[in-house]
């Protein structure tokens, strides 16, 4: 599993953040965790995302107990960027990864239903809005510990509206990027980590249903950045989204755990045009791809700078 490993390229922030919802089974009350805890009971139960003391995990990498490429020695993680850092002989790392011989005690999340729904144009108060709600819901057993659940959510995006004879005006253009990039809603908005469960006590088991709204404003004419004052005829969207679902162990100590992945990366993607005809706005070009889960595992995300960096204005 790559360390570095990132989605395809390919979100104006314009959309609200939606609250993530708890989603009622009969599964979401206090279960059992004996099993296994008891399993792993004649050796030392280990756990990621947790630090773990440099003479310790030396010794897991020399006798090939633990792969190299298992553990970090932290994860930046802010709106200009996020990147693991490799381990340092005298500090404290990170298990992040299952790779090697040792045992670790793993909490459970599946996937276990992602669709792209209400694909449509809205009315909004000053003019209409083409939207589309990608949800996911998920299973999340904390049969090992006590945790959080979150969503980093990145993006490729190229938005721009062109006028009647063609010409293009830039909205949002993630290109020069190289990689995807944070998703973000408005200047306002400072969060890394989406969606986050505030906690979710040891044993119990329930579902979560991660589901936003994406929302691209159509306009006649534009009011600001490169297309301001231009007459519109056709706005474009093309875009490519990845969700890394990652926990985070309850700890005493601050600073002791860090955010890893708790299932496989899953992408998805919308490729629309929009005209003006008959003084109406109408979807002339539709491609969605439907969201798929990584073949790769967990992967750590990785970018470099934010949707509001890329806004044509």
């Amino acid at each position: 599993m790559s360390l570095m490993a990132g989605p395809p390229k390919m979100r104006l922030p314009y959309a609200p953040a939606a609250s993530l919802r708890l989603v009622p089974n009969d599964s979401g009350t206090a279960q059992s965790a004996g099993s296994a805890q008891e399993s792993d009971a004649q050796e030392e139960s280990l756990y990621r995302g947790i630090a773990y003391a440099p003479e310790q995990w030396r010794s897991w990498t020399e006798t090939s107990k633990l792969g190299p490429d298992a553990l970090i020695a932290g994860f930046s993680m802010s709106l200009d960027g996020g990147q693991p850092f490799p381990p340092q002989a005298d500090l404290p790392a990170y298990i992040w990864d299952r790779q090697g011989e040792l045992s670790l005690t793993e909490n459970e999340c599946q996937l276990l239903d992602c669709s792209l729904e209400n694909l449509t144009i809205e009315q909004a108060l000053d003019g209409k809005l083409l939207t589309i709600t990608p949800k996911f819901t998920l299973n999340y057993h904390t049969r090992a510990y006590a945790a959080q659940l979150g969503e980093i959510r990145l993006v490729s995006s190229h938005r721009f509206v062109a006028d009647a004879e063609g010409k293009p005006y830039p909205l949002l253009d993630t290109e020069d990027a190289g990689d995807p990039v944070l998703y973000l809603e408005d200047p306002e908005d400072t969060s890394v980590i989406r969606q986050m469960i505030h906690y979710q006590g040891l044993g119990l088991k329930k579902d979560y249903c991660f589901d936003y709204h994406i929302r691209q404003p159509l306009l006649r004419h534009w009011p600001i950045g490169p297309a301001k004052g231009v007459e519109v005829r056709t706005v474009t969207v093309l875009e490519q989204y990845t969700s890394y679902f990652m926990q985070r162990a309850v700890t005493c100590l601050p600073g002791t755990a860090l955010w890893v992945p708790a299932y496989a990366p899953v992408s998805w993607g919308w490729s629309l045009r929009v005209e003006w005809e008959q003084d109406n706005w109408v979807i002339t070009r539709r491609k969605l791809m439907n969201p798929v889960v990584g073949h790769d595992g967990w992967q750590l995300p990785h970018w470099q700078g934010n949707t509001l960096n890329y806004r044509g204005n």
